[in-house]
């Protein structure tokens, strides 16, 4: 069997959420841009966006999903996903709008956002915590952090 490095296994997806829609970047793991997408933030049209989507998924790669929001405008997506068996991760505001710094980006747009969250996804992989959900909470599962998220 190859081995292969582990951030090789994944395709990174950021996710900047907003009541309305949803902006969607995905990279491979040497930080080129592969695509973007909008997705309307209405439950329905959230399987035709999945199924959209896979078309910038890298071969031999699964999704790995980051949000900058998961529990409030970003819930309803997170779930969705998470329902799909899919690996989502929650990289907070703080460190998104760090990345958008760090790369003297004055400007802030949602394409830009979803972006850095994906960087920052790639970057910080194995410390950014897991989102998880159960039938009434949405949480974070992480040894090395936890932060109570109301439901």
């Amino acid at each position: 069997m190859e081995h292969i490095h582990p951030k090789m296994r994944y395709t990174y997806v950021g996710v900047d959420s907003h009541r309305l829609t949803h902006t969607v970047s995905f990279m491979n793991c040497f930080y080129e841009k592969l695509g973007e997408l909008v997705v309307s933030s209405t439950p329905s049209d959230f399987e035709p966006f999945f199924n959209n989507a896979k078309k910038f998924r890298q071969p031999n790669t699964e999704f790995a999903w980051g949000f900058e929001d998961i529990s409030l405008y970003g819930r309803s997506l997170v779930k969705f996903l998470i329902g799909k068996g899919q690996l989502v991760k929650h990289t907070n505001a703080n460190l998104v709008a760090s990345e958008r710094k760090s790369r003297n980006i004055l400007q802030k747009t949602d394409s830009i956002d979803s972006e850095c969250c994906a960087r920052v996804l790639l970057n910080r992989f194995d410390e950014v915590p897991t989102a998880s959900v159960d039938d009434t909470i949405l949480g974070l599962k992480n040894t090395r952090y936890t932060s109570p998220i109301n439901g």
